[in-house]
C-alpha cells in the first residue's frame, strides 16, 4: 500500500512539475516575439509595446520607436559609413611565447583622410594586448600632423587620435605583451582590427599542432626553427580569434567521435556492382582527431582510400587492417598537420551483390566509425529506369517522404533514406518494370467544300525498345507526308496489308520522336447543287501491334474541325461514332472550330454531318484611312485589316458611293447581268476595250488587285443604301481566300474653288464590302492631314482633333473643307525674367536670366544697330544658338528637365554721347513673360533722370553723401526666389566695385528705358539756372511777387510729377548753389562798411541842384542814385557835401 502511494505521489509531482520548454535548435514562438494582432482593448491586462528605451553612454534614457531590423542595420550602415575616415592597411605581428607570457611586435598601417584641427579616435581593439614602451610614429608624423595613442577608460581599447592636415598613411610599431592561456593546449586571443593580417609566433615548445576554432578561412603554415621549437605564420583578415596550439600525442581519457555520412549509389541493374560513394564527417568535440577504425559492412571491400575533402596538403590517408581475424577494420591515421576537431573524408565502398531477389534480397549496410557515440546520414539510391527499387522497413533506418519517384516520366527513379545509427541493415531488391509505349493522337481536320486536309501529331513516351514500329489505320485518307514535328525531317513508313508502319525512334529519354502526319480525303461531288452535301470521315487510329511487340496504350485521342471554304461541316452527334463533344475556348481565332475526343481513345471513330452553305462573314481587326490635301486634290488612302471565316475564292464585292460632280472612269466600262443573290453574277464584259484608267488602284496582301465594275439591281440587293448613288466593283485577286488580309485602297478627288460666301471644299468617299455579317473591332478611324497653308475640316461630321470615328460603315460621301492654318502657339512658358544691366562711358553688358518650361525656339530682340558678342547657358551648361534678322534663337528640346534655367549674357559697345545718356536693355523678350525685373548699374558720377511711367520702381530713397535711390532687393535674393532649388545654375557676372543701381518692373522688358545724365550736367544747369533767377530778382523789382514765387512752386511740382528723380537731384544742387548765394551776400555786407544816412527833400530839382554844385570839384557832375534804388535815403561821402545856404546839417 505504501509502495502504490509514492507512486501516486511521485505521478501527481510529475504532472504538477511539468514546465513547458523550447526545444533545442528552434527559435521561439511567433506569438513571444511578435506583437499582438489584436488591439490593447480586446487584451485586458497586457501593456502594448510602443517602443524601447536604451541608455547612452552617460546612463540618459533614449526612446526608439519601433522599426523592423533591416531598417536598424540601415541607419547603423549609413552611420558607420558617415563617420568612417580611415582605412587599415595593415596588420604585422611578431613575437615569440614564453611560459604564460607572449611578447608581441605590433606594426600598423592606417590610411587617414585629412582632418584639419579635427582630431578623430580610430579605435585598434587589442583591448588584451598591453603596451610595454610607447609607440614608436616612422611614417606621417610629418606637415605638422598630430598622433598619439591612447586607451579607451571604458572599454579598454587602443586608440589612435589623428589630426592630419592631408591624405596621411600612418604606420606606427609597438611592443606589446599578451597573457598565454593554459587548458590542455596553449592559446593566445587575438583582437586585432579588421585589416590584412600577418603573425609570426614563435612558441617554446616543440612538435606542436596549431589550429584555430571555428573559423575556417585563417591560413595557418607550421615550421621549425634551428632549436626545433615550432613557429606558426598565419595569414588571417583581422578580427577575434584564438590561435590554439599544443602536442596531438596528450592522451585523451574519453574521445567522443561523431560521424555523419552521405551515401549515393546508382543501381542500374541487379548484375551491376553495388558501389557506394561516401561522404563522411568526423568531429570530435575535446580535440583534433590524430586516427581513427573505419569499419566496413560484411562482404564488402574498400575500392578507393579515403581522402580528405577541402583542399588538404595530403591527398589520400594511411590505411591499413587492424584486425586480420576481423574483416573489414581499418585505421585510417591523419597528418599531423591537417589534424582538426572536425575532418571530412570520401571513399568508395562495394558491397557483394549476386542477383538479389524478393526471396534473397541485399543486406544494405554503410560504413561506420568504431566508438563511435552518434552516427547518423542519409542515403540516396538511383535505380535504372527499367527496374524499381523494393526493400523491407527496418529499425533506424527510414524512407525520406517525397524522395520516391516510381514514375519514370516524372523523372528520376530515385529513392532517398535517412538513418540515426551505423548498425543497421536494409533488406533492398531490384524489380523488372512492365514495358509499354503511351500515345497521345491530336488530329486537326481543315473542311473545304470539296475535300479535307487532315495533319495528325502522335506523339509516344514509355520504356520501349529503341527502334520499334508504330502500326496506323488510315481508313482511306492520301498520305501527303509522314515527317518530325519538331524539325520537319522526313521519317520513314512501309505499307503493310491496309495498315502502315512508322519508324518511332526511341530517343533514350522515355520520349520517342513526336510524328506529325498530312493527308487528304477527296469528297464526292453533288449531282445537284441546291441538295445537301452528307459527309462521313472515318479518323485514323493507333493499332495495337500483333507482333509481340511492346503493348501500346492510347491514352488521350482528340479531334478538331474547322470549316474553311464557303460550306460549313454540321456535325450530327447521333449518327457520328465514339466522339463526345469537348468545350473551346472563347480566345479562339478561329469560330468555326469545334473540339471532339475519342472515347474510348484507341477506338475507331466517324464524324458524320452535312455541309451546308455559309454566307461571307468578314472581321475588320481595323479600318482606317488617311485623307491628304495634295496640290488641287485630295489624296485618300484606305487600309482594311480584314479576317474571312470562309475562302473568298478570289473575289470580293464591294461598293463605292458615288461622289456628286465627280465621274469615275470605271462607270458603264463593262456591263453585267443582275442578280438578286449574295453571289457575283455572272460578268459580261464589252467588246469594246476600256481606253481610261480606273480611279482606283487595289492591292491585297502588297500585290495588285483588279478592281472589276459591276451593275446591281438596288431594288435586289438589301446591303446597298437606299439614299445614295452606288457605283459596284468586285476585286480580283488570287490572295483572297481565308484568315487575315490586308486591303489597301487609293484614289485622288479634285478640290472645288472657293466661292464668294464659302471655302474650298473637297468630296471623298470610302469602299465598304457587300457582306451582310460584319464585325468592326473598335472604330474607324479617319485622319485628316492638310499642307502648309490649309488644313482639312470636316463639314457635318464631328472631329477628334484631326481624326475623324465612326462605329459603323460611312456608306455616304464624306465632306470637308479648307480653313487657313493657325498659327502654332509655342510650347514654351516664360515665368519669370531678370535683366542686369551695366554700363560706363565705352561698353554696355546684359545678363538675362530667364525661368522657361516647355520646348521649343525661344526668341530674343536685339536691340536695332547692336552687334553684340554674345554667351548663352541652359542649366548652367553652354547651349547653341543662332542670330537671323536681330533676333537670337535658342532652341529647347523635351529631353531631360522640364523647367530650365536660361542664362544669356551680351557685351556691346557704345559710343559717349555726352552729358545725358538714353540706356535700355541689348536684348528683350517682349510680351508673355510672368515676371520681368531690370536691374540698372551706372558709373559713380551718373544719375538717374527719368525712366517711363508704366515702370515700376523698386526703390527707396537713402542718403549717402548724395540723396539716391536703392534697390529693396539684393540682386542675389532676387535670382534666389526666382530660381529656388535651381540656384546652382546661375553665376551672375561681377559687378563694378562703385556705382549706383536701380530696380524697376513691368509687364513687357520693351518699356525698360531709362535716361541718365552726369553730376556735372546737373550743376552746370542747376548753377545756372539760380544764377539767371538770382539776377532777374534783382534788377528787376517787379519780378519780386507773390505770383513769382507761386510760379516756381508750380515749376517744381510738375517737375517733380514728370521726373521725381531728376526734381530730388535739382533740388540737392539747388540747396548747394543758394548756400554759395548766401556766402556771397554774406562776404559783400562784410567787406562794404556802413555809411552815415543824410535826409534830403524830394521836390529840390535837378536844376535847383545842379545850380547850387560847385564847379571847382574833381570836374566831374554829381552822381544821383538811379530811380531802382531801394530806398530814398542813400550813403553820402565827403564829396557830397555842397556849400548851398540851405542846407541843414545834422
Amino acid at each position: 500500500m505504501k509502495v502504490v502511494l509514492c507512486c501516486a505521489l511521485m505521478f501527481l509531482t510529475g504532472i504538477v512539475s511539468t514546465v513547458s520548454a523550447q526545444p533545442p535548435g528552434t527559435y521561439p514562438p511567433p506569438d513571444v516575439i511578435l506583437p499582438p494582432t489584436l488591439p490593447p482593448s480586446s487584451e485586458p491586462g497586457k501593456i502594448p509595446m510602443k517602443g524601447m528605451i536604451v541608455f547612452d553612454i552617460s546612463k540618459s534614457p533614449i526612446y526608439l520607436p519601433p522599426m523592423t531590423y533591416e531598417k536598424w542595420w540601415q541607419l547603423e550602415q549609413e552611420s558607420e559609413n558617415q563617420s568612417r575616415r580611415f582605412i587599415f592597411e595593415s596588420v604585422l605581428i611578431d613575437g615569440r611565447v614564453e611560459g604564460n607570457r607572449a611578447e608581441l611586435t605590433v606594426e600598423v598601417r592606417v590610411a587617414v583622410d585629412a582632418t584639419g584641427d579635427e582630431t578623430v579616435e580610430i579605435p585598434m581593439a587589442m583591448d588584451n594586448f598591453h603596451r610595454l614602451a610607447p609607440a614608436e610614429f616612422f611614417l606621417g608624423r610629418d606637415n605638422e600632423n598630430k598622433l598619439a595613442l591612447d586607451i579607451d577608460q571604458q572599454t579598454g581599447v587602443q586608440q589612435l587620435l589623428a589630426a592630419v592636415k592631408s591624405d596621411t598613411t600612418v604606420a606606427f610599431r609597438m611592443q606589446m605583451s599578451a597573457r598565454v592561456e593554459n587548458d590542455g593546449f596553449k592559446a593566445i586571443e587575438f583582437r586585432l582590427p579588421p585589416a590584412p593580417t600577418q603573425i609570426k609566433l614563435l612558441t617554446d615548445a616543440s612538435d606542436v599542432v596549431g589550429q584555430i576554432p571555428d573559423r575556417d578561412d585563417e591560413v595557418i603554415e607550421t615550421s621549425a626553427d634551428a632549436n626545433g621549437r615550432t613557429q606558426f605564420h598565419i595569414d588571417s583578415s583581422g578580427g577575434k580569434f584564438t590561435l590554439q596550439w599544443g602536442k596531438q600525442d596528450n592522451p585523451i581519457v574519453t574521445p567522443q567521435l561523431e560521424s555523419t555520412s552521405d551515401v549515393s549509389v546508382t543501381w542500374n541493374s541487379p548484375q551491376e556492382p553495388f558501389i557506394q560513394n561516401v561522404e563522411m564527417t568526423i568531429r570530435d568535440p575535446r580535440g583534433p582527431i590524430s586516427s581513427f577504425q573505419l569499419q566496413l559492412p560484411e562482404n564488402a571491400t574498400l575500392t578507393e582510400n579515403p581522402r580528405l575533402i577541402g583542399g588538404g596538403q595530403f591527398g589520400q590517408l594511411e590505411t591499413a587492417e587492424a584486425d586480420s581475424d576481423q574483416g573489414g577494420l581499418y585505421q585510417v591515421n591523419i597528418p599531423k598537420v591537417e589534424r582538426q576537431k572536425s575532418i571530412a573524408l570520401s571513399f568508395r565502398v562495394e558491397l557483394a551483390s549476386d542477383s538479389p531477389t524478393a526471396a534473397d534480397p541485399l543486406r544494405f549496410q554503410v560504413p561506420t566509425v568504431v566508438s563511435a557515440v552518434r552516427s547518423r546520414g542519409t542515403v540516396r539510391i538511383t535505380a535504372g529506369p527499367d527496374y524499381r527499387l523494393r526493400w523491407r522497413e527496418r529499425p533506424s533506418v527510414t524512407k525520406i517522404a517525397g524522395g520516391d519517384a516510381d514514375d519514370p516520366a516524372g523523372g528520376e527513379n530515385v529513392h532517398e533514406f535517412q538513418f540515426v545509427r551505423g548498425e543497421f541493415h536494409l533488406p533492398i531488391w531490384l524489380d523488372a518494370t512492365r514495358r509499354e509505349v503511351r500515345i497521345t493522337a491530336s488530329t486537326f481536320i481543315e473542311l473545304r467544300d470539296n475535300y479535307a486536309n487532315m495533319a495528325m501529331d502522335v506523339r509516344s513516351a514509355g520504356n520501349s525498345s529503341p527502334s520499334r514500329l508504330l502500326t496506323l489505320d488510315m481508313a482511306g485518307w492520301q498520305i501527303l507526308s509522314v515527317e518530325n514535328a519538331r524539325t520537319g525531317a522526313r521519317i520513314a513508313r512501309y505499307d503493310r496489308d491496309s495498315y502502315i508502319e512508322i519508324e518511332n525512334a526511341y530517343t533514350g529519354m522515355e520520349e520517342s520522336i513526336p510524328i506529325l502526319i498530312k493527308a487528304r480525303r477527296v469528297f464526292d461531288t453533288a449531282i445537284d447543287e441546291q441538295s445537301i452535301q452528307q459527309i462521313d470521315l472515318t479518323i485514323p487510329r493507333i493499332v495495337a501491334p500483333s507482333d509481340g511487340q511492346e503493348p501500346v496504350t492510347v491514352t488521350e485521342s482528340l479531334v478538331q474541325l474547322s470549316s474553311r471554304g464557303r460550306k460549313a461541316l454540321v456535325v450530327d452527334l447521333g449518327r457520328s461514332q465514339n466522339l463526345q463533344r469537348q468545350p473551346t475556348e472563347d480566345s479562339e481565332e478561329d469560330e468555326s472550330l469545334r473540339k471532339f475526343a475519342i472515347v474510348p481513345s484507341d477506338a475507331e471513330a466517324r464524324v458524320i454531318g452535312d455541309l451546308v452553305e455559309q454566307p461571307p462573314r468578314l472581321v475588320f481587326d481595323s479600318l482606317d484611312a488617311k485623307v491628304q490635301l495634295e496640290v488641287e486634290q485630295v489624296d485618300t488612302v484606305v487600309r482594311w485589316k480584314i479576317q474571312s471565316q470562309t475562302d473568298l475564292e478570289g473575289r470580293l464585292r464591294i461598293a463605292v458611293p458615288r461622289v456628286t460632280g465627280v465621274e469615275s472612269s470605271t462607270t458603264a466600262t463593262s456591263t453585267t447581268e443582275t442578280t438578286n443573290s449574295n453571289k457575283p453574277a455572272p460578268l459580261t464584259i464589252s467588246e469594246t476595250p476600256t481606253k481610261t484608267k480606273p480611279d482606283w488602284s487595289v492591292l491585297v496582301q502588297g500585290r495588285p488587285a483588279s478592281l472589276v465594275p459591276v451593275k446591281i439591281d438596288p431594288a435586289t440587293e438589301s446591303i446597298a443604301s437606299e439614299s445614295v448613288d452606288v457605283d459596284y466593283f468586285d476585286i480580283v485577286s488570287d490572295t483572297l481566300a481565308d484568315g487575315a488580309m490586308e486591303i489597301r485602297f487609293q484614289r485622288g478627288w479634285p478640290v472645288r474653288a472657293a466661292e464668294k460666301d464659302k471655302s474650298a471644299s473637297a468630296v471623298f468617299a470610302m469602299p465598304y464590302p457587300l457582306v451582310e455579317d460584319i464585325t468592326l473591332r473598335g472604330d474607324i478611324d479617319v485622319e485628316l492631314l492638310g499642307d502648309q497653308q490649309n488644313v482639312l475640316e470636316p463639314v457635318d461630321d464631328f472631329a477628334d482633333g484631326t481624326n475623324l470615328k465612326y462605329r459603323n460603315l460611312p456608306k455616304a460621301p464624306i465632306q470637308l473643307r479648307l480653313s487657313p492654318k493657325a498659327q502654332l502657339q509655342s510650347e514654351l512658358s516664360i515665368g519669370k525674367v531678370f535683366t542686369r544691366t551695366i554700363v560706363n562711358e565705352v561698353a554696355q553688358h546684359d545678363q538675362m536670366i530667364a525661368i522657361v518650361e516647355g520646348a521649343g525656339e525661344l526668341r530674343a530682340q536685339l536691340a536695332a544697330g547692336s552687334n553684340p558678342d554674345i554667351k548663352v547657358m541652359v542649366d548652367g551648361q553652354p547651349a547653341a544658338f543662332r542670330v537671323a534678322e536681330q533676333k537670337l534663337i535658342l532652341r529647347l528640346t523635351k529631353e531631360g528637365r522640364q523647367r530650365h534655367v536660361v542664362d544669356i549674357r551680351l557685351w556691346n559697345d557704345r559710343p559717349a554721347t555726352g552729358l545725358i545718356e538714353n540706356v535700355a536693355p541689348i536684348a528683350t523678350l517682349g510680351p508673355g513673360v510672368q515676371e520681368v525685373y531690370w536691374q540698372l548699374t551706372t558709373p559713380f558720377n551718373s544719375h538717374l533722370l527719368r525712366a517711363n511711367p508704366s515702370v515700376g520702381r523698386l526703390m527707396k530713397w537713402t542718403f549717402d553723401r548724395w540723396l539716391v535711390r536703392q534697390p529693396l532687393l539684393g540682386e542675389t535674393a532676387l535670382v534666389n526666389r526666382m530660381v529656388q532649388a535651381d540656384a546652382e545654375f546661375v553665376e551672375l557676372t561681377p559687378l563694378p566695385n562703385s556705382g549706383n543701381r536701380y530696380l524697376f518692373s513691368a509687364m513687357d522688358d520693351r518699356a525698360f528705358e531709362a535716361l541718365t545724365a552726369t553730376r556735372t550736367l546737373i550743376w552746370m544747369a542747376v548753377a545756372n539756372l539760380i544764377v539767371f533767377c538770382t539776377a532777374i530778382l534783382t534788377y528787376f523789382p517787379a519780378t519780386r511777387h507773390p505770383v513769382t514765387l507761386l510760379l516756381g512752386i508750380v515749376a517744381i511740382a510738375g517737375l517733380l510729377f514728370v521726373a521725381p528723380d531728376a526734381t530730388v537731384l535739382v533740388g540737392q544742387v539747388s540747396m548747394m548753389a543758394l548756400i554759395v548765394v548766401a556766402v556771397m551776400l554774406a562776404i559783400r555786407s562784410l567787406v562794404i562798411p556802413t555809411p552815415s544816412r543824410v535826409l534830403s527833400s524830394s521836390q529840390v530839382s535837378r536844376a535847383t541842384a545842379s545850380r547850387y554844385a560847385p564847379s571847382s570839384r574833381s570836374g566831374r557832375p554829381a552822381e544821383f542814385r538811379s530811380p531802382s534804388s531801394i530806398a530814398v535815403t542813400h550813403s553820402i561821402g565827403p564829396e557830397d557835401i555842397t556849400t548851398a545856404p540851405d542846407e541843414v546839417s545834422s
